[in-house]
């Protein structure tokens, strides 16, 4: 009823075989990831060609150059706080603006234009108060008693 033990010699034997077995599985099983993984990453893979996504191509982009922004000149914010301050009705300010350009400018004639136009609106606005009221304007004025 028992079974009779293997003699040593073949013990050792087995032994031997499933650690040599043992260590060439992972020793191809090494060599096929360290292909793969190389596959995988080289420019030309035939995995990505099998797949048909091929290598990740990105668009190209052109580097614009950086330049500063435009910056006003003193006068142009002169120039178009005066317009504003017109158009608000805050006439007086406008011309006070349209001063401070100086007389070499380019934008001298752009303020001078505008200077113009405010104040013929505003003799046009002083002659028609003066036609509203003819009794101030045709009547002679009376002696003032002493």
């Amino acid at each position: 009823p028992f079974a009779r033990p293997a003699p040593l010699a073949t013990v050792e034997a087995e032994g031997r075989g499933r650690t040599l077995g043992w260590a060439m599985l992972m020793m191809a099983v090494l060599m096929a990831s360290g292909i793969g993984w190389w596959d995988l990453t080289s420019v030309g893979s035939t995995f990505r060609s099998w797949a048909g996504s091929g290598p990740a191509e990105r668009p190209a982009t052109a580097a614009l150059p950086v330049e500063p922004l435009p910056v006003p000149a003193p006068t142009e914010a002169y120039l178009v706080l005066g317009r504003q301050l017109f158009a608000s009705g805050k006439v007086r300010d406008a011309l006070v603006a349209l001063d401070r350009v100086p007389l070499g400018d380019s934008l001298y004639s752009d303020a001078h234009r505008l200077r113009g136009q405010i104040q013929r609106e505003l003799l046009a606005a002083a002659a028609a108060v003066d036609a509203a009221s003819p009794a101030t304007a045709s009547a002679p004025e009376a002696p003032r008693p002493e």
